[in-house]
């Protein structure tokens, strides 16, 4: 058959694949948050990038970021348009050496004629491949008055910062009389050390490392691989394993004289002056990027990074305001208030009030209570607008984001000829996405990482990757379509949802040019007539006043090797209380999506984006879902049903549920389980993500939960001493990246996860079918090892 004209188009270089930027300009950005400008993770053309340089010596990324690819405008104007924040406009390192790195995080005026105008030229068509969106920012935040002490440091001058500033190296050393009054007051010696650690060498002037920590003592970690638990005895023989292996980035290397890891975080929530990340009296903190700003102002013990949002935290600034609060007899609060992480005044979530936070629990459990002068931590926090409200942008820039900051920094940390390791552990599991590896984030931190395992790199890099909890969450549908048989997706829409909904379905390769995609409203009233897209008509619409849309399709032709999808969006479905965004409200109930092809196609998958609140935020996404009769979601006997059953019988499949950022070939992918019968969490997202043509899921499975009844693991609280329980994969992946740390440094060599593919046996009446215990199990299992006292006995 002949390409049409479209699909001729769609092969040569033309226009980024950017959906959900269009959906943000056909609403006039109304389900954004506030903020100035819109980040951007692109990936661009490096040739083209570098054919229109001014400089033939610059490397992709540097001819990118110089911007004669998209205008000749003075530099000037183009800074109130366009910019690249200065991780990725002035890099150290990394990727100042590398000429084929094609990925950056750019910062775009949040204006629809600047955007429409900078889209439309041929220059961002010629070379953005593709992009995603992330929550708005605002620049150049002025720091506050300094209010810390009675008796404070001498203030450091940091006039406001444009755009284009340099970051500022460091921080001023502060008085060393104040360092001596600190030290040893919020430390903890190590108790859950590898092998016996010797104290840390006391300050000059100090009276040595002190305990004040109400922490409860940490269980010992062992030296040795963790073995298979021996499971429930049921008389049911293990499956014979499969012959392939996967391989993968953890291959192991040759031995290195390595003498600390660095231990990474991108999360939200993050206490940094909990006592668990304290060594007597010493932050383990090397750096912490606080992307999440309360208010319009930053403490003036920070300094703020170049082009980007937030400020910094170096160890010296923690270290004095450890320092500042102990002179004023304050507590945790006090710090957090006046150092940055918490303002009252400004109307929002706000994690670091509260008793427990998901950034602090995974932190300690992937480096708490540890030896900083071994295992240092660079973490980022991220802005709530990334993470609480995702229907309307993505974390993707981010964590994107935060990963070159992360090498950054780790860099500026080395000493000598010394080879410092980098663990990275993210925590999240967007459900959107092709799931097979070629997402835009999945392929940057596939070539970040690539990059940074290179040879001559001292700074190699493990990422560490939650699996995901949305096995249940009926969010994934798998079809085949036939020609003049039309397929039909029920989407339930449920009332009272704030948020828009999302779907996106992808495509087998070379199939576009047969499929339609429709959108029905339930009922069909006459007023709501259905919408339709195809690969000859990419943009349908329904638009409800100005610039709101009730609901709109869009069609994504995608260049090779990637494949085709179709974007739906739906209005939220009840008026906001606050009156935003716009005044378009969708019905509830049930919308039909029709699929209909001209040939027959295997392989079509369909995921719903999440956009449920999250614990402890104001009431406002509600999880849509797909609602087909033919689903069983329990067993006969009432209890629900963990795994789908074979035949399935339903196109609604709880495999291939892996979040969409965790089908990527460099990255580590953990689930969960449950320590009371070795069996995978009921959540624990599972699936197949293609390793060298090798079907593989999670790389590794570890405890999540204690027991059905008992749910979650023991980490740290908000405040020092306390303790709380979280489950997840969130907390499941942490715990694979500190033993990847301690592995790391005991050995010298880039650990292998145990793959242990001897499954246990499992209970009669909790079956997982044959066909998908490689998917469920991942590697095996990891022995669980508290570093809190457990709440049951084994």
């Amino acid at each position: 058959m002949p390409d049409s004209p479209a699909r001729s188009n769609r092969e040569a270089p033309g226009r980024a694949a950017q959906p959900y930027l269009d959906w943000a300009l056909a609403t006039g950005f109304r389900y954004l948050r506030e903020g100035q400008w819109i980040p951007l993770l692109i990936e661009f053309d490096a040739k083209e990038a570098v054919r229109t340089s001014r400089n033939e010596r610059l490397n992709a990324l540097g001819a990118f970021v110089e911007r004669t690819w998209l205008s000749n405008d003075p530099e000037r104007e183009l800074n109130d348009k366009f910019i690249v924040p200065e991780l990725f406009g002035k890099p150290e390192g990394l990727l100042s050496r590398q000429q084929k790195f094609n990925f950056c995080v750019a910062l775009i005026r949040r204006d629809v004629d600047v955007v429409r105008s900078l889209t439309a030229r041929p220059g961002w068509q010629r070379t953005i491949v593709r992009l995603d969106i992330g929550p708005p920012v605002d620049l150049g935040v002025k720091p506050a008055p300094a209010q810390a002490s009675p008796k404070p440091a001498p203030a450091v001058s940091q006039p406001s910062t444009p755009p284009q500033a340099r970051h500022r190296t460091s921080l001023l050393a502060r008085a060393g009389a104040l360092l001596q009054r600190v030290m040893g007051w919020m430390g903890s010696p190590f108790r859950a050390a590898r092998r016996k650690e010797p104290e840390e060498p006391a300050m000059p002037g100090t009276a040595g490392p002190t305990s004040t920590s109400s922490a409860p003592p940490s269980a010992p970690v062992s030296s040795s691989p963790p073995n298979k638990p021996t499971p429930p005895d049921s008389g049911t023989p293990p499956v014979p394993p499969p012959t392939a292996s996967p391989g993968g980035p953890l291959a192991g290397g040759s031995s290195q004289d390595i003498s600390r890891v660095v231990i990474a975080v991108i999360d939200e929530g993050l206490a940094f002056a909990n006592s668990r990340f304290v060594t007597a009296g010493a932050p383990r903190v090397e750096y912490l990027w606080q992307q999440n700003v309360l208010g319009t102002a930053v403490p003036s013990a920070s300094q703020p990074i170049g082009t980007a949002p937030g400020y910094e935290l170096d160890k010296n600034a923690i270290q004095n305001a450890l320092a500042a609060t102990k002179d004023r007899d304050a507590g945790e609060d006090w710090l957090y208030q006046t150092f940055g992480g918490l303002n009252f005044a400004a109307d929002c979530y706000k994690p670091l009030a509260r008793r427990k936070s998901h950034g602090t629990h995974v932190l300690d459990l992937a480096a708490g209570d540890m030896p900083g002068s071994q295992y240092p931590i660079i973490a980022v926090d991220m802005p709530e607008a990334a993470v609480g409200d995702p229907a309307a942008s993505t974390l993707s820039v981010q964590a994107a984001w935060g990963l070159i900051y992360v090498l950054d920094r780790a860099a500026r940390l080395l000493k000598g000829n010394e080879t410092l390791p980098v663990v990275a552990n993210l925590s999240y599991g967007p459900t959107e996405g092709p799931h097979d590896g070629t997402g835009i984030l999945e392929a940057f931190m596939d070539q970040i990482s690539q990059l940074a395992n290179s040879p001559g790199s001292r700074t190699p890099l493990e990422i560490v990757l939650a699996a995901g909890n949305s096995r249940q969450a009926r969010m994934h549908a798998a079809l085949n379509l036939h020609p003049a048989q039309p397929k039909h997706l029920q989407w339930r829409l449920q009332p009272g949802s704030l948020s828009p909904s999302v779907m996106e379905i992808w495509l087998p390769p070379q199939v576009g040019d047969h499929v339609t995609v429709t959108l029905t409203p339930p009922f069909a009233p006459a007023a709501l007539p259905p919408i339709s897209v195809s690969l000859n008509h990419l943009t349908d619409e329904f638009p409800q006043g100005g610039n709101d849309r009730l609901y709109w399709a869009q069609y994504v032709p995608a260049t090779a090797p990637r494949t085709d999808s179709i974007l739906l969006v739906i209005a939220r479905t009840a008026p906001d209380p606050d009156g935003l965004p716009g005044d378009a409200v969708a019905p509830s109930g049930v919308w039909d999506v029709t699929l209909t092809s001209q040939a027959a196609v295997q392989g079509v998958n369909a995921w719903i984006k999440r956009a449920d609140t999250l614990p402890g935020r104001r009431a406002k996404g509600r999880q849509s879902y797909l609602d087909d009769p033919k689903y069983s979601r329990f067993h006969r006997d009432g209890r629900p049903r963990d795994f789908d059953p074979h035949p399935a019988g339903s196109y609604v499949r709880r495999v291939q549920t892996l979040s969409g950022i965790a089908t990527g070939a460099l990255t580590r992918i953990i689930g969960g389980y449950r320590q009371s019968d070795f069996y995978p969490a009921l959540y624990s997202s599972h699936g197949t993500r293609l390793l060298g043509k090798v079907p593989v899921g999670p790389d590794w499975l570890t405890c999540s939960d204690e027991s059905e009844a008992l749910t979650g693991v023991h980490g740290a609280g908000t405040r020092s001493g306390s303790v709380v329980a979280m489950n997840g994969t969130s907390a499941a992946a942490p715990q694979a990246a500190r033993w990847i740390a301690t592995e790391w440094l005991a050995s010298g060599a880039r650990p292998t996860l145990p793959n242990d593919r001897t499954y246990p046996p499992l209970l009669p009446n909790r079956p997982i079918p044959v066909a998908e215990q490689p998917f469920a199990f991942g590697g095996g299992f990891a022995r669980f090892e508290p570093r809190w006292p457990p709440r049951r006995d084994f």
